[in-house]
């Protein structure tokens, strides 16, 4: 099982900027724009094979960076704000979970 990517990436988000986006059986890093036009730069780690996934969007101003160098900042230097998100399949009905985390 991949990702839920019927709602474009995950949620209210979806894709953008197909020149930085690193896909392998799923999205795992790229550039999103929220439903309310946020742009977000995200990367997605899979934590249990084929059923669970932790994504996490950094919120940016521009898509000229390769998302590895914007996240690799945001772990020295955090970010105003930043959003998580748990994507859980191992039941029948997939859940999830979206927190906006302040730093």
């Amino acid at each position: 099982m991949e990702p839920n990517s019927s709602h474009g990436l995950i949620g209210r988000y979806r894709s953008v900027d197909n020149e930085h986006f690193i896909y392998n059986d799923g999205p795992l890093e790229g550039y999103a724009v929220s439903d309310t036009g946020e742009h977000f730069a995200f990367s997605c780690l899979e934590i249990l094979s084929g059923m669970l996934w932790h994504w996490t969007l950094i919120p940016v101003t521009s898509t000229s960076k390769p998302v590895s160098d914007i996240v690799e900042a945001a772990r020295s230097s955090p970010p105003e704000f930043w959003v998580s998100i748990l994507e859980d399949n191992r039941d029948e009905t997939p859940h999830v979970s979206e927190c906006r985390m302040v730093g």
